[in-house]
This record gives structure tokens, C-alpha cells and sequence, in this order.
């Protein structure tokens, strides 16, 4: 009954010498920009010491870094270490901008894994050890954003919590539909069977949602 107590963990984080590091964009971004924005992160990785090789992986709106450390036997300072300052370098540069980052690595097995993500202002996707999701729900998506952004400012301030940040994706693309409703009813045609209509279309083809 004492272990808890002791500071120790059933399984220790391990040093595997590599992480990955996710950027997302706002919907919409296109390749080209998406390439030009994050250059200058992937310049930024490489300035990170014992950093031997990083691997880019790049598509419309997300980007993501491979990146693998020197041996463990030659470098002075720990996978861990370098996730932490990874992610105070990358927090510090992008605070504000509405980007999405996440900085991932480490056994979750343990339960104490520096795996986390590194989010900034709006928050990110990724997973890791220690996580804690909490789920804010209400009609007006406005009022909800507001007490969302209010939540995550205040949880900031907690010691011990880091990577605080929210799902909300504000550029999220909408395709609307107005059906006129006189004419399907001239035509005998139902509305849920045009609603099914139109999400097996939208799920065959996606592109038509895409500007």
C-alpha cells in the first residue's frame, strides 16, 4: 500500500532515442502553404542537440517529424530531456498563432510517459501518458468556445499541468445543404431518403465537400 506513495513507477520511461512532432494547420490550408509554414519548424528540430535525423512527412494542413537521437551511449542528454525542451521551444515560438502541435515519445505503459502533447493556444490531437480529457457540451457553439477557451487559460495555471488544449476547430469546412422542400414534395421525394442520399455521396466521395 505504501509503493504509490514512494515516487515510483511500474514501468520507467524508457529512452528510446526518437519522437515524433505534429503540426496541424486550420482546415482548409493547402499543400504549398502548408510546405512553406513549416519549414522553418523542421529547421528549428534540427538546432536541437543529440538531434541526428529527422524524417518529414507532409500533406494538405498537417505535417510530421520523425526524429531520431545519436546512439545513448555517445549523447549526454536523454530522450525525455529532449521532448521537454523540444516542446518549451516550440510552445514558446507558436503560442498564439492557432497552430496544433503535439510532441510525442516515451512508454505509455508506464503511465508516466513524457509522451504528452505539446499544444498551444487552440490545443492539438496526439496522446500520451497522464492524460485527463474533459468534455464541455451546450447548444451555442459561440458560448461554448468562450467558456472552453476560459477553461484551458485557467487550467494552464495549475501546477504540474501542462499541454492544456482544446479539440475546437474553428476553420472545420461545412458543407450546407438547402432543400427545397415544395418541389420534393411535387416529386414525392422523402427527406430522409434524400438526407441518406446525400451522406452516401459525401462518404463516396469527399472531394465534394472541399473547396
Amino acid at each position: 500500500m505504501w509503493y504509490v506513495r514512494i515516487g515510483r513507477e511500474l514501468v520507467p520511461d524508457d529512452d528510446q532515442g526518437e519522437f515524433n512532432v505534429g503540426v496541424s494547420l486550420p482546415k482548409g490550408t493547402s499543400l504549398q502553404r502548408t510546405v512553406e509554414y513549416t519549414k522553418e519548424i523542421e529547421d528549428l528540430i534540427r538546432t536541437l542537440p543529440e538531434v541526428q535525423t529527422v524524417f518529414t512527412n507532409l500533406s494538405p494542413n498537417y505535417a510530421s517529424y520523425f526524429v531520431t537521437m545519436t546512439p545513448l551511449e555517445t549523447r549526454k542528454i536523454s530522450q525525455q530531456d529532449l521532448i521537454r525542451r523540444a516542446r518549451a521551444m516550440l510552445l514558446s515560438r507558436y503560442l498564439g498563432s492557432g497552430v496544433r502541435m503535439s510532441v510525442q515519445g516515451g512508454t505509455d505503459l508506464s503511465g508516466a510517459s513524457t509522451a504528452g502533447t505539446c499544444t498551444n493556444c487552440q490545443g492539438g490531437g496526439g496522446s500520451g501518458g497522464n492524460r485527463l480529457f474533459m468534455y464541455v457540451q451546450g447548444p451555442d457553439i459561440n458560448q461554448l468556445q468562450q467558456y472552453v477557451t476560459e477553461l484551458v487559460e485557467k487550467m494552464r495555471t495549475i501546477p504540474g499541468v501542462v499541454d492544456v488544449g482544446s479539440n475546437y476547430e474553428a476553420t472545420q469546412q461545412e458543407l450546407r445543404i438547402i432543400i427545397d422542400r415544395v418541389r420534393a414534395a411535387d416529386l414525392g421525394v422523402e427527406i430522409d431518403r434524400l438526407a441518406n442520399n446525400i451522406r452516401m455521396l459525401v462518404e463516396k466521395y469527399p472531394g465534394l465537400c472541399r473547396s
